[in-house]
């Protein structure tokens, strides 16, 4: 039996669209968690939510080091998005 490449390109295209179009209707769902989801699940019971992730005055030299590796890292992302735009967009010799 031959395969016609038309025919067979078709109904590629068909099984795309339709599972492209089931996954946009169900996303959702899938998201978010449920009754017993793995987060809930691995996560201790915090109470009402009175937790502060944070303390409000950090110890100095925390604080240094926080502002130290802030500093860094833009810098590091300021080098990285120069480098990748004279990649792009300026000419090779």
């Amino acid at each position: 039996m031959l395969i016609n490449w038309l025919d067979l390109s078709r109904v590629l295209i068909i099984a795309a669209a339709a599972r492209s179009l089931y996954e946009a209707r169900h996303a959702d769902t899938r998201l978010l968690p449920g009754p017993m989801s793995c987060h809930d699940k691995l996560t201790p019971d915090l109470g009402a939510g009175n937790v502060d992730p944070e303390p409000d005055e950090l110890p100095p030299q925390l604080k240094r080091w926080a502002n130290k590796s802030a500093q860094n890292y833009a810098k590091a992302q300021v080098k990285k998005w120069r480098n990748w735009e004279k990649a792009m967009f300026e000419p090779k010799p």
